[in-house]
């Protein structure tokens, strides 16, 4: 399983569609979400 470090690192690197001169935030989002929801289901299981 990817550690928050994994994640952390993968930012910079993050290919970020852009219209109209303006970035979609949809894949830093969903970047920072997936940590947040691991961290959330693996205390639901304890």
């Amino acid at each position: 399983m990817p550690t928050l470090d994994h994640y952390l690192r993968a930012f910079p690197y993050l290919n970020v569609i852009r219209t109209g001169g303006r970035a979609s935030l949809h894949k830093p989002c969903m970047l920072l979400a997936v940590p947040g929801l691991a961290i959330k289901s693996a205390f639901a299981v304890k």
